[in-house]
C-alpha cells in the first residue's frame, strides 16, 4: 500500500497508535507519537495568589483587590454611531 507522509517522523518520537479513517476523499492514518520529554520545574516567584472571576465584580483576587469588568465593547459601540453618523451626514461624489 502506497504512503504519503504529510511530514517526516521526527528523531525519538515512538509510534504508540494508528487510527485508519475513511473520509470522502479516501483512506487515512492518523499516527499518534510519543516522545521522552523533561519538563523542567517551574521557578518559585512571589507569593501565589488566588483570582475568582464573578458575577458582580469582573475579579476579585485573594488580596483584597477587586477589579471592574473590562468596557471594550460598551467604548467602541459609541465611537461606532460617531462614526456611523458622519457617513451618513457625507455627500456622495
Amino acid at each position: 500500500m502506497p504512503i504519503h507522509l504529510h511530514r517526516p517522523i521526527p528523531e525519538g518520537f515512538e509510534i504508540k497508535q494508528v487510527r485508519v479513517v475513511l473520509k470522502s476523499s479516501g483512506w487515512y492514518a492518523q499516527l499518534i507519537l510519543q516522545a521522552d520529554v523533561s519538563v523542567p520545574e517551574p521557578m518559585p516567584d512571589g507569593d501565589p495568589i488566588g483570582i475568582d472571576l464573578g458575577l458582580e465584580k469582573f475579579l476579585a483576587v485573594s488580596t483584597g483587590e477587586l477589579v471592574e469588568r473590562p468596557r471594550f465593547f460598551v467604548d467602541l459601540q459609541s465611537k461606532q454611531r460617531l462614526l456611523q453618523r458622519k457617513l451618513r451626514n457625507k455627500k456622495k461624489g
